[in-house]
């Protein structure tokens, strides 16, 4: 948590800016050193990677659309490697094998403050040799989504403008040109699992239907349920475990209710 605050803190005072620049800059070389001294890459036909480094829900809200990516007529012959966030390995991995043929697993918060471990997983990226990058992230990070894409050397790299809630102006302006075509991202409110949806159908260049984030319970792995246990707090929108609270928008006690009989079952 307290890294987040510092991170949070970087990217909304203005008082910092020039701090974040520098760490923006410092990473973009370790990243430049890394490809560097990858080696020769040889660059593989017809393969996709779909950059999504954010967190569980995201991906949730995201995910219903690979099974479009698989079947469309541009990518259904393409190997697709999906890079994301190891945090929602055991999920992607049992749920979306079938449309998924590999898997590329990182921790976003090294990637940002551990310039080794930065290094090895730059180089590691870049001798995949990629033919084509999606990253279909809205509220695009520089140093993560930006660089990381343009760290792969693929020929073509595709994303999507972006809002300023985890980036900068310049930031932004500056990590639109790193990708070769960028995708229209309509602005204001709008639901995630819609905003995916029309990312995809601008990236595809064919209609794509919404699709409810359901998950196929055939591919479900038992787990074991602990007799006593504490899922969340009905109080003022706050879930509580693993010593963390995080803030949520104040619902009714009543759509929370069913959660903990479902578990229960």
């Amino acid at each position: 948590m307290l890294l987040k605050n510092i991170i949070r803190i970087l990217k909304t005072s203005p008082l910092l800016v020039p701090i974040l620049g520098l760490i923006d800059l410092f990473l973009y070389l370790v990243d430049k050193l890394a490809v560097l001294t990858a080696g020769p890459v040889s660059q593989k036909t017809n393969t996709l990677l779909i950059l999504r480094i954010d967190v569980l829900g995201d991906y949730l809200l995201f995910r219903p659309y690979l099974q479009a990516i698989r079947q469309s007529a541009t990518y259904k012959d393409y190997a697709i490697t999906l890079c994301a966030n190891s945090a929602i390995r055991s999920v992607a991995e049992v749920f979306d094998h079938d449309l998924i043929d590999s898997f590329i697993w990182t921790d976003i918060y090294k990637l940002s403050t551990r310039p080794l471990y930065r290094f090895r997983f730059v180089q590691t990226l870049r001798r995949q040799g990629f033919s084509t990058v999606f990253c279909p992230t809205y509220s695009r990070v520089l140093v993560l989504d930006d660089f990381l894409a343009k760290a792969t050397g693929a020929p073509e790299r595709v994303g999507c403008l972006t809002d300023f809630a985890n980036i900068k102006h310049w930031e932004a302006w500056f990590g639109n040109q790193l990708y070769t075509r960028m995708l229209p991202s309509k602005e204001g409110l709008v639901f995630e699992l819609e905003r995916n949806r029309q990312l995809v159908e601008a990236f595809l260049g064919e209609p794509v239907l919404t699709h409810q984030p359901v998950l196929n319970t055939a591919y479900a792995r038992p787990v074991s349920v602990p007799d006593q246990y504490t899922i969340l707090s009905l109080g003022p929108g706050r879930i509580f475990g693993c010593g963390q609270r995080i803030d949520l928008p104040k619902w009714p006690g009543i759509f929370w209710k069913p959660i903990p009989i479902s578990i229960s079952y």
